[in-house]
């Protein structure tokens, strides 16, 4: 039920009734007058067990170390903490076949959320100041239809002080990564971003490239083992340079060794940033003109090649020729796509961008999609 201005005592009683701890209770109710956003949510309860609940869980304890606060500073944290807290739910439905149970369908949970969020009063002009830091929003292997991904992403808006956003192995489709690709460009605090798992495609990469060109502070983008090939891997060479904030990205188990030399050329670009391509996938047919266009592209920006295993062989310099360095290039074939070894390259490039590369010649294990 919207308030258009709650009663200070019902939510005092509310709270009191909600914890059997009458410490925790008071404490609550002399600490959520500090919060503007907290504030503003309880002019509905449909936020009030939330708020109590994010206080129980906040003030029990800190695991792992992380920063806390324990009241919401942002509307970013209630919203990630309300989804990270229902996606149980979803996991437990589709565990147990009963998904198709309304209760169970996170399109119509995320849908009740939003509503709720546009209902408050003067939430496009709340003032989210003095923060202290700002929040995560973590999925893993919670399934998501296009609808379902749609309705999340429609969040966003609200979400726009986000720091990290996981959603591995959630999308089994383009359509749903889709969804969730068309509204990334609101979440302007954005500093990582990891869609591992997910398929995304070289139909998605484009526009993903397009929407995260607009995250000024994005550092850290993980790639793999998201159906992106040759096709994809020349889109990502073209956009890259937009990411003009990136220093990590992970593009591993994806069919990208036939683009490593645009690749290259494109990081080579990007000062500092270091990439993993460990491994990437192409044909045994393709594998010696993948290992030709590397050299070239060796040599032509004169990188340098070096073990990821110390002492398997001196550096190779592409600022040398290539007849005196001929020994040294067989070796580092050898390291770049044995599958014995398993180790890889790194090569490194004026710029101090590095590329771990090695090249596997069959498809990645381990898939979660089939």
């Amino acid at each position: 039920m919207l308030k258009k201005q709650y009663k200070k005592e019902d939510w005092v009683a509310y709270v009191h009734e909600y914890f059997s701890d009458k410490q925790m209770a008071s404490n609550l109710t002399e600490a959520y007058g500090s919060y503007p956003v907290v504030k503003l949510l309880l002019h509905n309860e449909f936020f009030w067990p939330w708020v109590c609940k994010y206080w129980a869980d906040h003030r029990e304890g800190t695991p792992g170390g992380l920063q806390r606060t324990t009241l919401p500073e942002t509307l970013a944290h209630i919203i990630a903490y309300y989804v990270q807290a229902v996606s149980e739910r979803f996991k437990d439905g589709q565990s147990n076949n009963i998904d198709t149970c309304e209760e169970h369908q996170p399109c119509m949970i995320f849908a009740s959320l939003r509503q709720a969020l546009e209902k408050l009063p003067g939430i496009d002009t709340i003032a989210e100041i003095n923060v202290t830091s700002l929040p995560d929003l973590r999925l893993d292997q919670t399934t998501l239809s296009a609808a379902d991904a749609a309705a999340l992403a429609e969040l966003f808006p609200y979400m726009r002080r986000l720091k990290k956003l996981r959603l591995t192995y959630c999308m089994a489709s383009s359509a749903a990564s889709g969804k969730v690709i068309d509204r990334l460009d609101n979440l302007e605090s954005l500093e990582e971003l990891n869609l591992q798992g997910n398929i995304i495609g070289d139909t998605g990469i484009g526009k993903l490239m397009d929407k995260l060109s607009f995250l000024k502070d994005l550092k850290k983008l993980q790639l793999k083992r998201v159906s992106i090939t040759p096709v994809g891997g020349a889109v990502i060479a073209q956009k890259i340079g937009l990411l003009t904030g990136l220093n990590r990205l992970y593009l591993s188990c994806n069919e990208l060794a036939a683009s490593l030399s645009p690749l290259g050329r494109a990081f080579a670009r990007m000062p500092n940033t270091v990439t993993f391509l460990s491994p990437v996938t192409c044909s045994n047919g393709t594998l010696p003109a993948v290992e030709r266009q590397m050299r070239e592209m060796i040599h032509e920006l004169r990188a340098t090649v070096t073990p990821v295993k110390e002492d398997s062989f001196e550096m190779y310099d592409g600022a040398k020729s290539k007849r005196s360095q001929g020994r040294k290039w067989k070796l580092v074939t050898d390291m770049l796509s044995s599958d014995v070894h398993r180790s890889g390259v790194w090569i490194t490039f004026k710029n101090e961008a590095e590329m771990l590369v090695w090249i596997k010649t069959e498809q990645c294990t381990f898939m979660l999609w089939g």
